[in-house]
This record gives C-alpha cells, structure tokens and sequence, in this order.
C-alpha cells in the first residue's frame, strides 16, 4: 500500500494500491475535484484529509472525526470516481456537523456538488495537467452527471409535507435529486452560494426548517447573504 499526497493538495494524502506513476490519472481527478471547490469556497489550510477506497459495495462517506474520506470507486471509472468524490468532499468543507433537521439539504447540496465538479471537469482542464487520457474521457462526466439526474422524482419542493418527509429521512435519493437538480441551477447563476454552503453547520437544532434558512442566512457574511436567500427561493411557496 502506497500513502501518496495529491500533487496540488499535499495535506491531501490517498491510500493507494498502485504507487505514484501508476496512480497518477486518479490522482489527478481527486486534486482537480478540489481545484473546483478552491474556487468558490476558497482554499482550505491546516487540515490534512486522507482518502481511501473501500470494497465496491461498501457507502462512501466522510468521516469527519478522522478527516477521512472512503470512496467506494475504481480507478477504471473516473466519472464514478468523481461524483463520489465531489459529493463526500463537499461535507468536509462543510465547517461543522449539520443539524438533523438540516441533514437532508446538506445532503441535496452535496449531491449538487457532484454534478457541478462533473460538469466543471472540461478537457482543458487535464490538458493543462498533462493527462491526455483524461482530456479525451472528460466529454463522459457531463454524460454521466445527466444520467443520474434523469433518475430524479419530481416532488413538489415547497410543500411542507414534502419539506416534512426530506426532514425524516434525508436519504430519499430520487428526491433528494429533484432539490440537487434546483439547487444546481442556482449554484451555476450564483458559485457564490458556495460559500454560503460552509456555514450550515452554524445552525443549531429546533427550528423549523424556514426558521433554520434564516439564521443560516445571519450567520453568513453579508455579501453571501442574498446568495443563500436564493436556496429559500426554492423550498418557499409563490417563487
């Protein structure tokens, strides 16, 4: 087992089978995977993460209390290798536990966050890196972001009752595609949103989930304020 750092990233370490040379494409979509948060979340210093695969049919997850990130991919398939990725990162750069009651939009943003790297992930991207078999795959990943949205139930996302059912379980996974497809929409009109998103985990638990928007939306900085009043926009009735 090989501990390699990411190229770009050096506190970002992944737990490899193959040593660097051999691992260097996958290397390359986990750093760049990154470089897209880097840009709208701004860069993240002073905590180191460590990536890992697991068996495929294992969960991905983030692991906060171990800076640890388990990604049940394969190095054959890059897109899925992204979207798990992307998906798990943007919990970590979330900056505290979110509430329960809150679980289910960081979840949805989450999922957001993976078809917004898929489709930020163009060939000049790995052109400008180097790696021309990346470039020649990176038509794929849009490909595979559109795939999975078309999986989507569409719900009607201002009811309370829908609100309700997200609240009680934030793993309705064709739901959750539905407000991820919305919040997608947002996120490529206003990146600044992304931001926002850092601040969920400042939100405590016992309120309503407008009241919760709220005071997500006091703790962020004021120039980030009408970006998350946006995310209200979506879940509130008369848009």
């Amino acid at each position: 087992m090989y501990l390699l750092r990411l190229p770009k990233h050096p506190d970002i370490f992944f737990y490899s089978v193959r040593n660097a040379e051999a691992s260097a494409d996958f290397l390359c979509i986990l750093d760049e995977t990154v470089c897209v948060y880097d840009r709208y979340m701004g860069k993240m210093s002073g905590r180191p993460l460590t990536v890992r695969l697991v068996r495929p049919n294992e969960n991905p997850e983030c692991i906060r209390e171990l800076s640890e990130i388990r990604l049940a991919a394969s190095y054959r398939y890059p897109s899925q290798a992204v979207y798990q990725f992307a998906h798990e990162y943007c919990h970590f750069r979330i900056e505290n536990p979110v509430c329960e009651s809150l679980r289910w939009l960081e979840e949805s943003f989450c999922e957001a966050g993976s078809h917004f790297v898929l489709r930020s992930l163009g060939p000049s991207v790995f052109r400008d890196s180097g790696r021309t078999a990346l470039a020649e795959y990176a038509p794929k990943f849009r490909k595979y972001s559109e795939d999975i949205l078309m999986t989507a139930k569409k719900v009607d996302l201002s009811d309370p009752d829908q609100i309700r059912r997200f609240t009680m379980n934030c793993y309705l996974r064709e739901e959750n595609l539905c407000a991820a497809e919305q919040l997608l929409n947002v996120l490529f009109r206003r990146p600044d949103l992304w931001k926002a998103v850092c601040y969920l985990g400042h939100v405590p638990e016992g309120f309503s989930f407008y009241d919760s928007l709220s005071i997500w939306r006091q703790h962020c900085p004021a120039d980030l304020q009408s970006a998350a009043d946006l995310t209200g926009g979506i879940f509130r009735r008369n848009r």
